[in-house]
């Protein structure tokens, strides 16, 4: 039998210098705990029909990961970098900036539906009634893995490197003022 905690269990990779002082450190090593959360949807996906209450409490928490850190990720992307970048990056630079904020709003999408669908497999009768959910949620999270995956490669080989360059430095601690603030600190 899986138990929670292996369903759970991520790679627990730590970043080196991956501080919100260092925000675009912050944006990978993020990058990299998203990666982990995607990883515990799947598994805990496939073991729904055998440990439905484990697999329930597993997805439960990385949804609620997304609902938190992710949203914060977001919006220190669309709120703090991506402004900055578009008075600073030329014309043909912006369309990258377009099309993962159009990321951030179809993936939201498919999270809505993946929690409902969650939702209706912890309402569901017997372990015989949620193979068409667990069906259903499997195929979701595939599709919100491969958005991820698509849109974090983007960031860390096209973003994180034309950030690097256009962002003087007092302009990425004005961000990662505002990133603290963001969490409060």
């Amino acid at each position: 039998m899986i138990t929670l905690d292996q369903l759970a269990r991520g790679s627990q990779r730590k970043q080196e210098g991956a501080t919100l002082d260092r925000p675009l450190e912050h944006l990978v090593a993020c990058h990299r705990r998203i990666e982990d959360r995607l990883a515990i949807l799947a598994r805990a996906g496939n073991h729904l029909g055998q440990n439905r209450i484990e697999a329930l409490e597993a997805i439960v928490n990385s949804l609620a990961f997304f609902s938190t850190n992710v949203a914060r990720h977001n919006a220190d992307e669309e709120h703090s970098f991506f402004p900055r970048l578009r008075e600073r990056l030329p014309e043909e630079d912006l369309t990258l900036l377009g099309r993962l904020e159009g990321d951030h709003v179809v993936a939201e999408g498919l999270l809505t539906t993946l929690r409902s669908t969650a939702e209706s497999i912890r309402n569901a009768g017997t372990d015989d009634d949620i193979s068409e959910l667990q069906q259903t949620f499997l195929d979701i999270t595939a599709k919100l893995t491969e958005l991820f995956l698509a849109h974090i490669a983007a960031e860390d080989e096209q973003l994180i490197e034309l950030a690097s360059r256009a962002l003087p430095q007092d302009i990425l601690l004005e961000i990662s003022s505002e990133m603290k603030a963001r969490r409060g600190q």
